[in-house]
C-alpha cells in the first residue's frame, strides 16, 4: 500500500513492534509541527520583541521618573526662589514706602515751617506799611482772560508768597531806616526857624553828626536833581517807586549824579553845613503822592514794629 509507511521498532529482547502510518497522516502532522515550529518562531520574536520594548519603556518611564524628580525639585526650589524673591521685593516696596512717608512728612513740615515762616514775614511787612501809612493793590484785569475756577485760600503757600512777593516790592521802594545815624535836632511840623527866630513849617528831619558823616540812601530809586542852592546847599533828590521821593540837603558834598540809579544803603555824599544851615546837619525829607510826609515813623520803623508787635 504506496499510501501507508509501515514502521518496524526492534528493541535489545528482540522484541518487535510495527507501526503503520498513513502518508497523509504523516504530512497533516508534518504540517501542524510546521504550524506550530512557525507559531513558536513567531511567538518567541514576538516575546523577545515585547520584552525588549518593556525594556525600552521602564528604561523610558525610568528616565521620565527621574525627569520627573528633577522637574519637581527645580519646581519646589523655583517656588522657594519665588517666595524669597517676592518676599524681598515686598520688603523693599515696604522700605521705600515708609522712606517716601518720612520724606513725605519732612517736606510737609519744611512747608509748615514756610508757610509759617511767610506768614511771620507778611505779618512784619504789613506792620511796616500799616506804620508808614502805605496801603498796597494788585492791579489786574479780567478782560482777555479765563480758566477753570480754582478758589485759593488766604492761608496757602502760593497765596502767601504772592503776597509777600508784592509786599518785598513795595519795601523796596519805601524809604526805610535813617540816611545817617545822628541826633534829631528839628522833627517835621511847626517849629521856630533856626534863623529868623518865626514860626514856620519844618518840612523834614534835622540830624545832626560830623561833617563829613556818609550819607545813605533809604530807598533804591534813581537821582532826578542833584546841585546846589543857596537854600538846600549842596543836595540829592532820588525818585522811587510807589510815588516815593527823598531829599537831602545841606551836604559837604553829593557822591551821585542826576540819572544814576541807587540802591538802598548806597553813599550819596557827605554831611556838611552849607545853604541855609546853622551847623553840620542833614535835613532830611519824604514826598509820597506830590506831600511831604513825617519821616520819623520812616526813620523809626524798627522801634514802631517792636512796640506794636509788643501790643499784639
Amino acid at each position: 500500500m504506496p499510501d501507508k509507511l509501515h514502521i518496524i521498532l526492534t528493541g535489545e529482547q528482540s522484541d518487535t513492534r510495527s507501526f503503520v502510518v498513513s502518508i497523509s497522516a504523516i504530512k497533516v502532522g508534518l504540517f501542524a509541527s510546521l504550524i506550530a515550529v512557525v507559531v513558536l518562531i513567531v511567538s518567541s520574536v514576538a516575546g523577545f520583541h515585547f520584552v525588549r520594548e518593556n525594556g525600552r519603556i521602564k528604561t523610558s518611564m525610568a528616565r521620565l521618573s527621574n525627569e520627573l524628580r528633577a522637574s519637581r525639585s527645580w519646581n519646589n526650589e523655583f517656588k522657594e526662589r519665588l517666595t524669597e524673591e517676592v518676599s524681598l521685593r515686598e520688603s523693599r516696596q515696604q522700605d521705600k514706602l515708609g522712606e517716601l512717608i518720612k520724606q513725605n512728612s519732612a517736606k510737609q513740615a519744611m512747608l509748615n515751617k514756610a508757610l509759617a515762616d511767610l506768614k511771620n514775614k507778611s505779618r512784619s511787612i504789613e506792620a511796616i506799611l500799616r506804620v508808614v501809612g502805605v496801603k498796597i493793590k494788585v492791579k489786574s484785569s479780567s478782560k482777555n482772560s479765563g480758566g477753570p475756577f480754582i478758589p485759593l485760600s488766604s492761608n496757602t503757600y502760593k497765596d502767601l508768597s504772592f503776597k509777600v512777593d508784592n509786599y518785598l516790592d513795595a519795601i523796596r521802594a519805601i524809604p526805610l531806616g535813617p540816611p545817617v545815624w545822628g541826633t534829631i535836632t528839628s522833627k517835621y511840623g511847626r517849629r521856630i526857624d533856626p534863623i529868623n527866630h518865626k514860626p514856620a513849617f519844618h518840612s523834614g528831619l534835622d540830624i545832626r553828626q560830623k561833617r563829613g558823616t556818609v550819607v545813605m540812601c533809604t530807598a533804591a530809586g534813581t537821582v532826578i536833581a542833584q546841585g546846589f542852592s543857596r537854600g538846600n546847599g549842596n543836595y540829592v533828590f532820588i525818585k522811587h517807586a510807589m510815588d516815593f521821593e527823598t531829599k537831602y540837603l545841606h551836604m559837604e558834598k553829593t557822591l551821585v549824579k542826576k540819572g544814576q540809579k541807587v540802591k538802598r544803603g548806597q553813599v550819596i555824599g557827605l554831611l556838611g553845613n552849607t545853604g541855609r544851615s546853622t551847623g553840620p546837619h542833614l535835613h532830611y525829607e519824604i514826598v509820597y503822592k506830590g506831600r511831604t510826609v513825617n519821616p520819623l515813623k520812616f526813620v523809626r520803623i524798627a522801634r514802631y514794629i517792636s512796640k506794636r508787635s509788643g501790643r499784639s
